[in-house]
C-alpha cells in the first residue's frame, strides 16, 4: 500500500513498533519526503502526537491506511491486545 501511495506522488509516512522494518520500507519508495516513526500504535495518548508530526512532515492528513495484524494466537483476545484498535481511534 505504501509504496503504491509513493509511486502515485504522495507523501508516506510509516509507522510500525519495528523500527528496522519500518526505515527499511521508506528507503524503497519511490519519490522523496517520506518518514518513519517507530511508535505502538496501541497507546492513544501517542496519537494526537502522530498526526500533528505528519502534518508537519508532509502537510494536509488526506488517508489513513492501517494494515495491522495480529501475529499471535489466544484463546480469547482482549480488544487491547488487538492493534487494529488503534486504527479506529486514530480514524477518530
Amino acid at each position: 500500500m505504501a509504496k503504491g501511495f509513493a509511486s502515485a506522488g504522495a507523501g508516506v509516512m510509516a509507522v510500525d513498533f519495528a523500527a528496522d522494518a519500518g526505515e527499511d520500507l521508506v528507503r524503497e519508495l519511490d519519490g522523496s519526503g517520506h518518514t518513519y516513526r517507530a511508535l505502538d500504535l496501541s497507546d492513544v495518548t501517542t496519537h494526537k502526537e502522530l498526526i500533528e508530526a505528519a502534518r508537519h512532515s508532509l502537510g494536509e492528513v488526506y488517508a489513513l491506511v492501517q494494515l495491522a495484524a495480529v501475529l499471535r494466537r489466544r484463546v480469547q483476545l482482549r480488544w487491547s491486545d488487538v492493534q487494529a484498535a488503534a486504527g479506529m481511534m486514530l480514524s477518530r
